[in-house]
């Protein structure tokens, strides 16, 4: 090896060190921030479950500003600027979230959310079909999109919306409900119907949900005129939730049509005995008249 040869590979190694310190400086450096900005996160975390929302704000900007690529201060900082009613600002901070964190379905969902809140459906459209391309499997962006298409006045679409939701995620009962719910105010009551007979399926025993699919499926009934069939959901409904107004209002009445006054009138008396439960007014004079009526004449 020559001097001169000698000269340059020592210059090239020294260059390579400089180089390589330099990268382990860089490296600690972004260490050190990426730590910062956790610690900064995580006390606006705590902030946060304390109520001291101000606070936590501060936080998660520090959070942020330290790091740019933590996604999850973004997301932090939108939630709670939704607890403080700033919607443009936790737009904005969602926004980031995406930005930083492009592959997660989490935060066009909750943008969203967003903008349900403001009015500005086309643009939660936008962002509802962004978290579909993300990630297909959630049910959660089809049922949220389809609630939007009918803000939209797209009912076409909220159905196909609706069923995918309730594909997607067998055991979510809104998607089962809204679905019905839906098909029913279309007119369709045969498909209502077995949407809520598919919903009864998967409803837990003994829990409020069951009651409400059985007093939807008991009111599609009664619109198909299949009148036997809505007074056992009724009842069913009632047998889950007993102090429920709806089931019991709803028997009644099935109850009185079907030409059944003394079991009519034992129902508009047990929902009278309820005060109405909350019940409308115009449902308590109904239901006040009727037993006045069925007394006036006897009990006949």
């Amino acid at each position: 090896m020559t001097v001169t040869t000698h000269f340059k590979f020592n210059r090239t190694l020294q260059t390579s060190r400089a180089l390589f310190l330099g990268l382990l400086a860089w490296l600690g450096a972004c260490s050190r921030a990426n730590v910062e900005s956790l610690e900064a996160m995580n006390v606006g975390v705590a902030a946060a479950q304390q109520q001291q929302f101000e606070q936590a704000v501060e936080h998660f900007q520090k959070s942020a500003a330290l790091d740019p690529t933590n996604d999850q201060a973004y997301q932090n900082l939108g939630i709670v600027y939704l607890k403080l009613d700033k919607l443009d600002d936790a737009r904005m901070a969602f926004e980031k979230a995406m930005a930083a964190a492009p592959h997660n379905a989490t935060y066009p969902l909750r943008l969203a959310g967003v903008l349900s809140s403001k009015g500005d459906f086309a643009g939660a459209r936008g962002a509802l079909e962004q978290a579909i391309r993300i990630d297909e499997t959630r049910f959660r962006p089809h049922y949220d999109l389809a609630r939007v298409h009918e803000q939209l006045d797209d009912p076409q679409n909220a159905l196909r919306q609706y069923t995918a939701a309730a594909r997607k995620g067998p055991r979510f009962l809104s998607g089962y409900t809204s679905l019905a719910r839906l098909y029913e105010d279309l007119g369709y009551v045969d498909e209502a119907a077995q949407v809520l007979e598919a919903a009864l399926v998967v409803a837990l025993p003994g829990t409020e949900e069951r009651s409400t699919v059985h007093h939807m499926l008991g009111t599609v009934y009664e619109q198909s005129g299949k009148l036997d069939a809505a007074v056992t959901q009724f009842e069913q409904a009632i047998t889950v939730s007993p102090d429920r107004w709806e089931p019991l209002f709803s028997l009644a009445w099935v109850q009185a049509s079907l030409g059944d006054p003394e079991p009519a009138a034992a129902s508009f008396e047990k929902f009278l005995a309820l005060g109405g439960a909350g019940a409308p007014p115009h449902y308590v004079r109904a239901a006040r008249q009727w037993v006045s009526e069925h007394n006036s004449r006897g009990g006949k």
